[in-house]
């Protein structure tokens, strides 16, 4: 019997919210120089994140507060590096879920069998229980 994610992610303490970002998760890409020495995000990761931002909105109506976990499930195939996948989708998250990234204090993420490419982002706040 296999378990649904939200069974799984719940060991780890109570689910506050569940939301899916649809779409090819996206890597953080590095801040780029532009011609006149100045640095930005590029097009896409700026996108991405924005992405993340509108889909967060919709689940979340003011940022939590206290020490926050966050898991993360990345389905579809030859998905780029964990690490900087989780960078974009917390930094799309921030301000939104929660006031400042540093109230993160745990972070899984995990890649995962499927075709359809999406990320699931669960978030908790630390001692709750559902």
């Amino acid at each position: 019997m296999r378990l649904s994610s939200r069974r799984r992610w719940n060991s780890y303490g109570g689910i506050k919210m569940r939301f899916e970002i649809p779409g090819r998760p996206m890597p953080k890409q590095r801040p780029r120089v532009g011609r006149y020495g100045n640095i930005y995000t590029p097009r896409e990761t700026k996108a991405y994140e924005e992405l993340v931002g509108t889909v967060a909105r919709k689940h979340c109506k003011e940022p939590l507060v206290g020490d926050i976990s966050v898991a993360i499930e990345v389905y579809g195939k030859n998905i780029g590096d964990l690490d900087n996948i989780a960078k974009s989708i917390l930094d799309g998250m921030a301000g939104i879920v929660y006031k400042d990234d540093r109230q993160v204090t745990e972070l899984r993420i995990r890649k995962m069998s499927g075709d359809e490419e999406k990320a699931v982002v669960m978030v908790w706040q630390k001692g709750l229980q559902a």
